[in-house]
């Protein structure tokens, strides 16, 4: 064997250098040495990774654990096999959905509570944006599961009829004018009479005439149910609800007039009387309408 010769002096010097590194404090730096390794960049920054598809440098967070691309070129890389596999991918999760049904159910609820007010604000958004398109599917949806849904309503129906019934007692007694108002509107149009008698009217009209019987001059009980508004020349003649043929009774004097006509039940005074206030108050309206038009 050969032997080999070593310098001394070198020697003592490598040995020397090591011990001082070794005894030094360790430094530590922002960044570091990058090493490549498969396009997967190492130590560039301690909260930074490249990725091996697009090259760019980006925060960890925008990697998914273990990954070696960032999150914006899976995502393309996802919906670019989806759409040349999308018989596969469907199948794939569908078998998944039925095998971890409850599971998947439990995730979605959480998940739509967790993000409930997103949802809402992106859904208003698509709805405003694609209004049209919204009726329809709506309306064709509708037309495909009528039997379902009405079924669905009758036994939701029979399951909370007290409820129901509440709940219609309290807004017919919160809006008895305008139950009254379709009421009169129904009647008309079996009659084949065209009747369009606004809420504004019939504000005017109590207003005009003092919350007082135009016959018997009876005021507004207070607390009590409100005066109809009745048909000065009765409805079954063919005589629409209009601000020249509406007049303010009391209930005695509306069912005691009945479907005649004033001239059948009234004195001549008492007839002239409210048919002049008849006249003065389609005139007001007019007045009214014309002001609110300017």
């Amino acid at each position: 064997m050969l032997n080999k010769v070593y310098n001394t002096t070198a020697v003592s010097d490598i040995v020397s250098n090591t011990i001082k590194e070794r005894q030094a404090p360790a430094v530590h730096t922002s960044r570091c040495r990058t090493l490549q390794r498969g396009g997967f960049a190492f130590g560039e920054d301690m909260g930074e990774k490249r990725c091996s598809k697009c090259g760019d440098v980006k925060p960890v967070g925008e990697f998914a654990k273990g990954r070696a691309q960032c999150k914006g070129c899976r995502k393309k890389h996802n919906q670019e096999y989806n759409k040349t596999h999308s018989v596969q991918t469907r199948a794939q999760r569908r078998r998944y959905y039925y095998q971890h049904q409850e599971e998947c159910q439990a995730r979605s609820l959480a998940c739509h509570h967790a993000n409930a007010e997103k949802n809402n604000i992106r859904r208003r958004e698509h709805y405003q944006t694609h209004l049209e398109q919204e009726k329809l599917s709506r309306r064709r949806w509708c037309i495909e599961k009528r039997a379902e849904i009405k079924a669905h309503k009758r036994e939701y129906y029979l399951a909370h009829i007290p409820e129901h019934k509440n709940l219609s007692r309290q807004h017919y007694l919160s809006h008895v004018e305008q139950y009254k108002a379709w009421s009169r509107q129904r009647y008309a149009k079996q009659l084949s009479v065209d009747e369009h008698f606004t809420l504004a009217q019939r504000d005017f009209v109590r207003t005009f005439w003092g919350n007082r019987c135009a016959i018997c001059d009876e005021p507004q009980k207070v607390g009590g149910r409100q005066m109809p508004i009745d048909h000065w020349n009765p409805l079954s003649d063919g005589h629409p609800l209009t601000m020249n043929n509406a007049v303010l009774l009391c209930g005695s004097c509306n069912a005691w007039k009945k479907d005649h006509y004033p001239a059948a039940v009234l004195d001549a005074v008492t007839l002239d009387e409210i048919e002049v206030k008849i006249q003065r108050q389609a005139e007001a309206w007019e007045q009214c309408a014309v002001g609110r038009i300017a």
